[in-house]
């Protein structure tokens, strides 16, 4: 039209340069890259499904667990001899062995507790 309102415009209606019309080398290069791009987001989308079934769990929190579990019996049973020296003062052998073997239990009762509450 003369009024310069619809009709064709130069150039409309034509499809970009796509890239199969680059050269051979680029192509592939492009591809690869392509592929390698979804096989990236492919391996994303997996890591976040299995983390919202819960059968992926956070690196730091594991990290975290495992050092609280390390730490409560060694913390637990290097606080013994303090907790029962006094206790042990001019006692004969038999009472000073059922004193310690209370002792143990209660301290493995405790580290069993504070792992279950973990």
């Amino acid at each position: 039209m003369a009024n310069g309102h619809g009709g064709a415009r130069v150039g409309a209606g034509h499809k970009t340069q796509i890239v199969t019309d680059a050269t051979a080398d680029y192509f592939v290069e492009y591809s690869a890259a392509r592929a390698k791009e979804k096989t990236h987001l492919a391996h994303i989308t997996e890591l976040k499904e299995l983390k919202m079934r819960g059968e992926l769990i956070d690196k730091h929190q594991v990290i975290a667990d495992a050092d609280f579990v390390g730490r409560l019996p060694r913390d637990s049973f290097m606080a013994l001899p303090e907790r029962i020296a006094s206790l042990l003062a001019g006692r004969t052998e038999r009472e000073i062995m059922e004193e310690l073997r209370h002792e143990i239990r209660e301290t493995l009762q405790i580290i069993s507790d504070g792992l279950n509450n973990s």
